[in-house]
């Protein structure tokens, strides 16, 4: 039964109004400036509201309202149109104050949701960047909103960008996206970095995550200034070069973690090779006011849906490879103040020369079913010769030469099958092979070697897995290595005479983190005869470690002398 709300006591008009929700509120404000005020009057404050803009059906439609489980529940639906019916057509005059060009003719229509719910369609031929405006204002004061709006935008509509205020987050959603509309969002849309007071401007980009301050460094050079003097630093950066879809992929980002994925990189940039750029929408991009012409690149860039629902860009370049990774990286470390060491990884699909990248301090190489030759280890650690960590997982084919870099190289980690003479020609600090086969003379040899100090003087850790099937079917015998060397046991009465535990800092693959070992009656102490540095043995089953004290005992010894001393 309808009921007449200026009827009823002023308390219970605003009880009802309260109960409402803010759809029947906003529809209620429009039937007379009576409703508008007693609308305001009741003192409903919404929350964080959302502008959306998109296309449907060839026609512009922006909505207000509410996000809520990343679903934009609708305050206001409007539809843009060329020509409106005259049929069940109204005039709203927005506020007392607002002149004539904001006096709306309008048309409501009523659907029935999938959901069984009802939402209210409006639509409106007047110039729409007039009619945002005016809505804007009249949910403002309805709903005494003054904090910022989420504009969420498409590129498939075809008008001029919305025309509201107070715009402090922009969400694109489309597969691709040109530039030059970021750079038109950025200084078209009321958020204008470079009109923002400079204190303003540096809290936007230091709340941006690393992928949007990139794609903001290419609108301009007065944006990538900004960047650099926010002062954002990025932690350690991975370069990975992989193939996809016939095309090599290259990839700058940070390592980070998922508990359905594990380790995965966080991309900043996603760049494919192509041998031909599409004419549409591609861009030109001189990356430094110093670089030369050979620096000017041309190109593409794309909106991709990742697995897990979240958006990525992806940049297409039919440039020199070489000359886009060196732009690239170089553009990456001065916005960003980047001078550590890239970890790099790698893959065997690659069909392209070695990426033209500098200051790489560890390289991994990835594809568990290819396989890698020893040509392509020398060639790999003869172009990056600073790196001090090699990670291989695919199998190595062929043997290699005892004067091989590859042993050459500080820390190693192997996941394939391998042979003894990995360790017995290694000159490094830590190895971890993890499917190597071997015997117990093979152990007893190194272990006597560095006994002498014959060999090996700069190791410190030494981690061998080996299986049944590639030791002859037997476990390893630890006690007839045991048995060739001198050592002493863990003394529970004595546990002071041993570290506790030991700390293995080498984290030699992606994702690897340093490991812990506790320093129990599992493992054996045996002594270097010239100096008497201190390792301590577990050989059993089918794993050996071998763990090297940094300090010697006459080391320790000395600094105990000093303290006491002091």
């Amino acid at each position: 039964m309808p009921i007449h709300l200026f009827k009823l006591p002023i308390l219970v008009r605003f009880s009802v109004v309260t109960e409402l929700e803010y759809q029947e509120i906003f529809l209620l404000s429009l039937c007379s400036r009576r409703t508008t005020f007693l609308v305001e009057k009741a003192g409903i404050r919404a929350p964080k509201l959302t502008f959306q803009l998109e296309e449907r059906n060839g026609y512009n439609r922006f909505k207000i309202g509410i996000m809520d489980n990343f679903i934009l529940l609708p305050i206001i639906r409007l539809k843009h149109v060329t020509e409106l019916k005259s049929k069940g057509t109204f005039t709203v005059k927005f506020g007392l104050e607002y002149e004539a060009d904001t006096s709306l003719q309008l048309r409501c229509k009523m659907y029935c949701m999938q959901d069984g719910s009802f939402q209210h369609i409006i639509d409106c031929a007047h110039e729409p960047v007039v009619v945002q405006k005016a809505f804007q204002k009249h949910i403002n004061s309805i709903f005494h909103y003054s904090d910022t709006y989420h504009l969420i935008l498409s590129m498939k509509c075809k008008g001029p960008l919305p025309n509201i205020t107070n715009v402090s987050k922009i969400q694109i959603e489309d597969e691709t996206v040109d530039p030059q509309f970021l750079t038109n969002v950025l200084t078209r849309i009321p958020l204008n970095l470079h009109k923002l007071p400079r204190l303003v401007r540096l809290l936007i980009v230091t709340e941006s995550d690393y992928q949007d301050l990139f794609l903001l460094s290419l609108c301009s050079h007065r944006t990538t200034f900004l960047i650099e003097k926010a002062g954002i630093k990025a932690p350690k950066l991975i370069f990975q070069l992989q193939e996809r879809h016939g095309h090599d992929q290259f990839k700058i980002g940070l390592s980070g973690y998922s508990l359905r994925y594990g380790w995965i990189l966080l991309p900043i940039i996603r760049l494919m090779h192509v041998t031909k750029l599409k004419s549409k929408r591609k861009f030109n991009v001189k990356f430094g006011l110093d670089d030369e012409g050979d620096t000017n690149l041309q190109l593409r860039c794309r909106m991709v849906c990742m697995p897990d629902g979240s958006i990525q860009h992806r940049i297409d370049c039919a440039n020199d490879p070489m000359v886009v990774q060196k732009a690239f990286q170089k553009h990456i470390n001065s916005i960003f103040h980047y001078s550590d060491g890239y970890q790099l990884i790698t893959s065997m699909k690659c069909k392209r020369p070695l990426p033209h990248i500098s200051n790489v301090s560890k390289i991994q190489i990835e594809d568990e079913t290819d396989t890698v030759d020893p040509q392509f280890l020398k060639n790999l650690l003869t172009t990056y010769p600073d790196s001090h960590t090699l990670s291989v997982v695919p199998d190595i084919m062929g043997e290699l030469p005892k004067d091989s870099p590859f042993f050459q190289v500080q820390d190693i980690f192997v996941q394939s099958q391998c042979g003894p003479d990995y360790f017995h020609n290694f000159v490094g600090r830590n190895m971890e092979l993890h499917n190597v086969a071997f015997t117990e003379q093979d152990v007893i040899q190194f272990l006597q070697k560095w006994i002498s100090n014959e060999a090996y003087h700069n190791l410190e850790t030494l981690s061998l897995w080996t299986r049944y099937a590639t030791n002859g079917g037997n476990p390893i015998n630890g006690d007839m290595i045991r048995q060739a060397i001198e050592f002493e046991r863990y003394d529970p009465n004595e546990p002071e005479k041993r570290p506790a535990q030991y700390v293995v800092e080498s984290c030699p693959y992606v994702g690897s983190i340093p490991g812990k070992y506790d320093l129990d009656e599992r493992f054996v102490e045996i002594k270097r005869i010239t100096d008497g540095k201190r390792a301590f043995l577990y050989a059993d089953g089918v794993h050996v470690k071998l763990f090297v004290l940094k300090s010697s005992l006459n080391e320790i010894n000395s600094s105990l002398i000093n303290c006491s001393i002091i």
